[in-house]
């Protein structure tokens, strides 16, 4: 009775435990219990031990066991995938005295999510007896990496389905672009639950459909943030201002996702105040919103505002990109302040970090055409690390005929 009190006291204190040297002294406390034998307490030690990475003393606990059963082989397993062994968990996998369905399907699982859909095919061919789960892993394997066809072949061959079944096989769909199928998966599902329907809901929308995702949209019993943003994100991209902020009003929370969005339609419309107003409400920022906010800034073409944009960025710690300075730039070129762009230009990597990219010398190469430094201007596309491509040329050109300048023979 007393030895039974203790083999739960230590199965409770190791289920808790998250330090190594936390799990290292109950082990050592088992065995001086006279529990150091105990099968299935030391399982509950090695998968300790692999929740934590610590790949070297589940080896060593599973080196000095007696008797391992089936369960201690398939943690030792599941060890080698977390960190990544393959090979080392194959060798093993090929060694186990016996083998349970969990141990196929987590070596299935583990070549899907490494993109080896062909080894996953043949080891579960190779299984004596298959469940939902396992065909669910193959399923995943095939939707994760996009065969398609392979995994509606799947699919339409599993004996029986489940939740995960249809929302795999729905969001290979959806990601595909075949709406009929995923509408025909989803009309079939005897249950869904909220990642069903974003899927769906996520389907109508990528594919333009807006008035049937805001109809599947209404229909459903609960909705969650992830569900408003797809819908708010694809009224975006499909430019319809008023579709945008009707979403974005009735949400009953936001996050930066559902801000950026706001940020960004009202930017390609033009709005600059309103894009400020928003900008200024959000609660937080990424580098994304505030490379809006500069585009927002360049379309006033204020030079002045763009740059001080860009020191409140690096005063405030957010990552400066090169969209950022470029978003400068294009202020600097639209009033001609080529000194200043020239400048910007130069501390790009030092101050920054950031190395110029084609943008940035097509931009400086206009500034200095229209300065009437031609000759600068050929000489800064002459030695970029980059081909021209016909926006830089066609700079150079206009430059050429605005200074009538002499070609050099490009």
């Amino acid at each position: 009775m007393e030895l039974a009190c203790t083999r739960r006291r230590f199965s409770s204190l190791l289920g808790s435990s998250t330090e190594p040297s936390r799990i290292r002294l109950l082990h050592r406390q088992m065995v001086a219990s006279g529990l150091g034998d105990d099968t299935y307490l030391i399982n509950l030690v090695m998968k300790m031990y692999s929740r934590c990475r610590c790949l070297d003393e589940v080896e060593r606990v599973f080196c000095c066991m007696a008797g391992p059963n089936v369960f201690s082989w398939t943690i030792v397993l599941e060890a080698y995938v977390r960190n990544g062994h393959m090979e080392k968990a194959r060798v093993l996998f090929d060694r186990m005295p016996a083998r349970n369905v969990v141990s196929w399907t987590v070596m299935i699982h583990s070549y899907s999510k490494r993109g080896n859909v062909y080894e996953a095919q043949a080891l579960f061919d190779l299984m004596p007896e298959r469940n939902t789960v396992t065909w669910n892993a193959l399923l995943a394997a095939y939707a994760s990496n996009r065969h398609l066809h392979a995994a509606k072949h799947t699919y339409d061959s599993m004996p029986e389905k489940d939740l995960a079944s249809w929302t795999t096989m729905l969001r290979a769909f959806a990601s595909a672009g075949h709406v009929e199928n995923a509408a025909c998966v989803f009309s079939s599902m005897s249950q869904c639950d909220v990642v069903a329907w974003t899927a769906m809901v996520y389907t109508y929308a990528a594919s333009g459909h807006l008035e049937a995702a805001m109809t599947t949209f209404e229909k459903m019993p609960e909705s969650t943030l992830v569900t408003w943003n797809v819908l708010l994100v694809a009224y975006c991209r499909n430019g319809d201002l008023k579709g945008v902020k009707l979403v974005f009003d009735s949400m009953p929370e936001r996050d930066l996702v559902s801000w950026t969005g706001l940020l960004q339609i009202n930017c390609q419309y033009g709005n600059v105040e309103f894009v400020k107003q928003v900008f200024d409400s959000m609660p937080e920022r990424d580098t994304v919103s505030w490379n809006i906010m500069g585009a927002a800034q360049s379309q006033r073409r204020s030079y002045t505002q763009s740059i001080q944009l860009l020191r409140t960025m690096t005063m405030e710690g957010a990552d400066v990109s090169q969209r950022s300075v470029l978003s400068v730039l294009a202020a600097s070129n639209d009033v001609g302040l080529l000194e200043q762009a020239r400048h910007l230009f130069l501390l790009m990597a030092g101050d920054h970090g950031i190395a110029p990219a084609m943008e940035h010398f097509c931009s400086v190469v206009c500034l200095l055409g229209r300065a009437g430094r031609v000759e600068m201007a050929q000489e800064l596309l002459d030695t970029m690390p980059f081909i021209p491509d016909s926006v830089a040329w066609a700079a150079l050109f206009a430059a050429h005929r605005i200074h009538s300048s002499s070609f050099l023979g490009h």
